[in-house]
Order: structure tokens, then C-alpha cells, then sequence
């Protein structure tokens, strides 16, 4: 990308620390918030939301798009009509900048002249707000080829949407290696057009940074599905294109695939991140900032909680957890169209231990409660200070 000389690129080195230092200077009184979105890792820490919280502040104001480390811009069409993918020699970033930002209305009607026509996914009972005047793309998405970006087993990859089913009904042989190729179509096949939810920066994904986007945890698994729900808190009316090609997501070495027999813990994030999706019918707030404060003070609240408090809910949680996927198994056991060797592959993972849904295996699979804790105080207040940093920000570098 430095030697295309179309662009003009300039380097963030994180490791000079020199944003975290002058936010500091700027804003003493949540100098300690800072750190916690900002600061470097500790020891063995994995900071994957450390980057995202960095170019929210550094480009506020701005539509964004963020392209993972090992992803290589060549684009690909599905595996529908043909057994293989298809070249494409369409500009991936156009595309992009093509929806992020447009008005509900005209990619409503954009989305209406695509081929196949509209379609319109995950729509749920508490979507009235999406339909507003304001209503607008705040995200879009492309689909993944390739390594599938996660290190351990996903409820993606054991409950088929209704596509997938189709797909696999029309390819049986696919049944025996679908959980271990090192090689997935990630995501739908034709443009969606959907309220945001469950974002992945682990490809290629827009932002549209113009209004107040809130910002993850520093550290640790599922950073960007956390502030794909957060958004959806302050933001009920955003919604998210995902466009029908993938670019491709190369590792060097094969990804070790999970087993039925590898331990599930479900860490403090997921726990969060419940919390949030659950606290959006209590954001009440008109604007974004107000609403991201009420947020931050629900992530507060849970961090007050008690241990026996804390400790039923990730129980309730892990439950539900566990439910899910194993009905979801049970339900495609019944389903005549799947073949038989996914349904083999299936009935391996149900008898699982990560989804067994006695006390004593539910209570195994939980986080320490000082963990939650910790983490959803430093979230709940680092969501009160963000919208000042984040105004900062926008004048500061626009």
C-alpha cells in the first residue's frame, strides 16, 4: 500500500503511545480511562480492541475503513452457481464507500436494484427504531474467504442459517469436511441489507465515524461484537450493508481446528456483552452522548452487583448458551434435507460437555466474578468519558 502511489499513507505507530499521552494532558480527571482504552498490553495481554479504540478517537468525524493485518484485497464472488469462487474485478473499497453513509431510504432503494432484488435480514421484534427519519448505514461489511478468524468453536459454524442449509443440502459430500477445511465462504451471498449487528473488523468493514461511535474493550476476545452491540444502543437506527463478495484471509500457519472435547469457558466479555444487548429498551436518552453515558452507568450497575448476583447471571447466561446450541443441534437432526455426514459430525458436538446443561457443567464454565467485575466497571467507565475524548478528537484532527 506505501508504494501505491494513488495514495498518500501516513503510519500510526502505537507503540509511541503519543494520543494516549496527549488525552492524558487534555482530560487529567479520566486520565485512568484512558490508559484502560489506550494503554499497551500486559505481559501475555491480547489487545485486539486496542487499534480499533485508537482510529475512533484518531479519525472521529470521518467514514472509516478498516482492513484486518492478513487480508489480502482480492475479491471473490460466492460459491453459488459454480463449484468453485470467481474472480471479480470490482474495487472492493468502492463498494464500501458506495453504501457507508447513505440514508435508509436510498439504499433501501439501491439495495431494491441490486441482482436478486432486496433482501433484508435479521429483522427481531425490537427493530421499530431502525425505521426512523434518521435511519442510516453506519457500517459495511464484506464476507471472508479463507481462515475463519476465530480460535475456538462458534455457534456460526454449528447452526446453519437457513442459506447455508440450502447450500448444503445441494452438496452433500461437503457434510464430512465442513467443520475441519481451513477454507470458509464466511457470510451471506447476496447484499444484505440489515439493522447492525454482530460487526467483524477481522475482514473488511466501513465505519461511519461522522457521528459518536462508542469504543471497546482494550483487551481481550470479542471486542468488536461488543461494540457492534454498544452501537446499536447509542445508534438504533444504524443499519449495516453486507456486500456479496469476500476477500480472502491468509494465515501461514493452519489454524489448529477446536474439538468436541476442548473446554468452553465463556470469558467476562461475553458476559458483557449479553448485558449491553439486554440493557437497549433502557437506553432511553435522545442523543448519542447521553445515551453512551446511560450505557457506561448500566455497566456500573453490573459491576455493583453482587457475587451471588454475578454468579446467577452467568449461569442464566451459560445456560442459555448451552440451550441454544443444543436445540439448534436437535432441531437439524430432524431435518431431512442435511446429510448424513454433517448430522454425524453434529451428534459429536452434542454430546460435547460444553453443552451439557447440568448445574455442576454450567458452574464450570463460567469466569471468576472479579473478572465481570472488572471488566464491566472499566467498560461502564470508559463509556462516560468517551464522548468528550471523542469531541477532542474530532476537532483536534479534522
Amino acid at each position: 500500500m506505501a508504494e501505491h502511489r494513488a495514495l498518500e499513507p501516513t503510519h500510526h505507530d502505537l507503540s509511541a503511545r503519543s494520543l494516549e499521552a496527549e488525552l492524558c494532558a487534555a482530560f487529567p480527571d479520566v486520565a485512568e480511562e484512558v490508559r484502560w482504552l489506550l494503554g499497551p498490553s500486559n505481559g501475555d495481554e491480547v489487545t485486539y480492541g486496542r487499534p480499533q479504540n485508537y482510529f475512533l478517537l484518531r479519525f472521529a468525524g470521518r467514514r472509516l475503513l478498516v482492513i484486518d493485518d492478513d487480508v489480502v484485497l482480492d475479491p471473490r464472488r460466492p460459491p453459488l452457481a459454480k463449484a468453485g469462487v470467481e474472480l471479480t474485478i470490482l474495487d472492493p473499497l468502492a463498494a464500501h464507500l458506495e453504501w457507508l453513509g447513505l440514508p435508509l431510504s436510498e439504499a433501501w432503494a439501491q439495495a431494491q436494484r441490486e441482482p436478486g432484488g432486496l433482501v433484508v435480514g435479521e429483522l427481531s421484534g425490537d427493530v421499530g427504531e431502525c425505521f426512523a427519519a434518521d435511519a442510516r448505514v453506519m457500517f459495511t461489511r464484506s464476507q471472508l474467504l479463507g481462515d475463519p478468524a476465530w480460535a475456538t468453536m462458534t455457534t456460526q459454524q454449528l447452526l446453519l442459517d437457513i442459506e447455508t442449509r440450502r447450500w448444503l443440502a445441494a452438496h452433500p459430500d461437503a457434510g464430512r469436511y465442513g467443520l475441519e477445511s481451513q477454507i470458509y465462504w464466511r457470510g451471506p451471498a447476496a447484499l444484505r441489507l440489515a439493522p447492525n449487528r454482530m460487526q467483524s473488523v477481522h475482514i473488511l468493514v466501513g465505519f461511519d465515524n461522522s457521528s459518536l461511535l462508542p469504543p471497546t474493550i482494550r483487551a481481550g476476545p470479542g471486542e468488536d461484537v461488543l461494540l457492534s452491540e454498544a452501537a446499536r444502543c447509542i445508534h438504533p437506527e444504524s443499519w449495516a450493508v453486507k456486500l456479496p463478495f469476500a476477500v480472502l484471509h491468509l494465515r501461514e500457519a493452519p489454524r489448529r481446528q477446536p474439538l468436541p472435547a476442548d473446554p468452553v469457558v465463556l470469558g467476562p466479555e461475553r458476559l458483557l456483552v449479553a448485558h449491553v444487548r439486554a440493557s437497549m429498551s433502557a437506553v432511553v436518552a435522545e442523543r448519542p452522548g447521553e445515551r453512551m453515558s446511560m450505557l457506561g452507568a448500566l455497566c456500573l450497575d453490573l459491576a455493583a452487583a453482587s457475587d451471588a448476583e454475578l454468579t446467577d447471571l452467568q449461569i442464566q447466561h451459560a445456560a442459555e448458551y448451552a440451550a441454544r446450541v443444543h436445540f439448534g443441534i436437535e432441531e437439524q437432526l430432524g431435518d431431512a434435507s442435511l446429510p448424513a455426514a454433517w448430522k454425524d459430525k453434529l451428534k459429536q458436538w452434542l454430546a460435547s460437555p460444553n453443552y451439557k446443561l447440568d448445574p455442576v457443567s454450567l458452574r464450570a464454565r463460567i469466569a471468576p466474578n472479579a473478572a465481570v467485575r472488572a471488566l464491566a466497571q472499566g467498560y461502564g467507565r470508559a463509556l462516560i468519558a468517551w464522548p468528550r475524548l471523542w469531541s477532542f478528537c474530532r476537532e483536534r484532527f479534522q
